[in-house]
């Protein structure tokens, strides 16, 4: 995934493939999907800070920490 930071389409195309994968797999747990979300904003923002403002933070914050934590792991991805 941090390969393909500058191409967003792709970078969602490889979480959402990502997701499904690991909801088949036995002992992943959501809060592994929050962890998984607080590194790839890191990474999104260690490799370009301008583009990640803090409105494109929030973004990826809602998509992995709201949406995860509500819906409970990758299917909030999905």
């Amino acid at each position: 995934m941090v390969d393909n930071t500058q191409d967003p389409v792709l970078l969602e195309k490889l979480i959402r493939k990502n997701a499904m994968e690991h909801t088949e797999r036995r002992g992943v747990m959501p809060d592994h999907f929050r962890i998984l979300g607080k590194t790839v904003i890191e990474v999104l923002h260690a490799m370009n800070e301008r583009r990640m403002n803090k409105a494109a933070v929030l973004a990826w914050e809602k998509l992995f920490v709201v949406r995860t934590a509500r819906d409970g792991g990758a299917h909030a991805l999905l």
